[in-house]
């Protein structure tokens, strides 16, 4: 057998292994290290395409995916969902968080989830505002391991009318009670609490899906907000990140995301596309238009990944 013969017949069977090693569907907890298990889903449409993995929003769990995957089934990808810690099945298995979930113990823990499923090769990432957070994150510990890196809505920096309204408070507390010893970064914690158990259960009812999600949802903002994302985007791979914003998004606005794509790499940005008439989650808001965009990332459409900036009209499908 020649040189060239073994070498073929070795990256065909390494393929057969990384393309997809669990080549069934799966629902169910995955423990990817003693006390750490995840609640995970995979959906098998056809074994030779890859894997586009699905990174939960800060008040998603793997059900809100559905619409979602509805609309890129027919494009044949296999799905894998999961919820992390302080999220959906996950959170409801481990009980009351009792302390925060560090953003960079998430993107371990996606590492090694992955590894788990039989993703051994570069990975395709979807990560929805919290999830394109830890999306980010897996790129800043793991970038031989991000293909595309799609980032919708990402969450970059602390909420800015939130931030502002905790701290004014704190301001407000150091002239009330100037003996009052708490540290600043302790009296954010305590009103972020307060904020997210008060407020966010009316412009996202959700948090009250269940009784252990506002203090999942505490906990996992608290693992996030000191993350520097924008020391990260240095080490994001060439022409690997997809930037998706929603023109009509009620929490992150295009602004700061027009700010933090500017920190990106040149080298590193693929594309940035406006999305007109859609709110937040885009998922869930034009479903169908971002499942025919990831079919145009994933099977590298050259549109994709020149560094340009769109505005998408999700009704048409059309870029300009």
């Amino acid at each position: 057998m020649t040189f060239r013969v073994f070498t073929l017949i070795a990256t065909l069977l390494l393929f057969k292994a990384t393309a997809f090693a669990q080549a069934k569907d799966f629902t169910g907890f995955v423990q990817i290290r003693p006390g750490v298990s995840l609640y995970t889903e995979l959906r098998i449409n056809d074994p030779s395409k890859p894997t586009l993995v699905l990174v939960n929003g800060l008040t998603y769990h793997t059900k809100y995916w559905t619409l979602f995957s509805a609309m890129l089934k027919p494009y044949g990808y296999n799905i894998l969902r999961f919820d992390p810690r302080g999220m959906g099945q996950t959170l409801l298995r481990d009980g009351f968080p009792r302390a925060s979930f560090p953003i960079e113990e998430q993107a371990h823990d996606l590492h090694e989830l992955t590894l788990k499923m039989g993703l051994r090769g570069k990975l395709h990432l979807l990560g929805l505002s919290y999830g394109g957070g830890l999306s980010m994150a897996f790129a800043r510990f793991y970038p031989q391991r991000v293909q595309n890196l799609i980032l919708v809505a990402p969450y970059t920096e602390p909420v800015a009318n939130a931030d502002r309204t905790i701290k004014a408070q704190i301001d407000a507390i150091r002239l009330a009670q100037p003996w009052n010893t708490a540290t600043d970064d302790e009296l954010y914690g305590f009103l972020l609490r307060q904020q997210i158990y008060t407020v966010n259960p009316i412009v996202e009812p959700s948090t009250l899906e269940f009784p252990l999600k506002p203090e999942g949802i505490f906990q996992l903002v608290q693992g996030i907000r000191k993350f520097d994302f924008y020391k990260a985007a240095k080490f994001f791979p060439p022409r690997s990140t997809h930037l998706v914003m929603a023109a009509a998004d009620q929490y992150i606005p295009v602004a700061m995301l027009d700010k933090f794509w500017k920190a990106v790499p040149t080298q590193a940005r693929a594309s940035r596309v406006l999305v007109m008439f859609s709110e937040h989650k885009v998922p869930e808001s034009q479903p169908a238009f971002l499942a025919y965009w990831v079919d145009q990332i994933m099977k590298g459409t050259p549109a994709a990944f020149k560094g340009n900036s769109y505005q998408a009209n999700p009704l048409t499908n059309q870029l300009k």
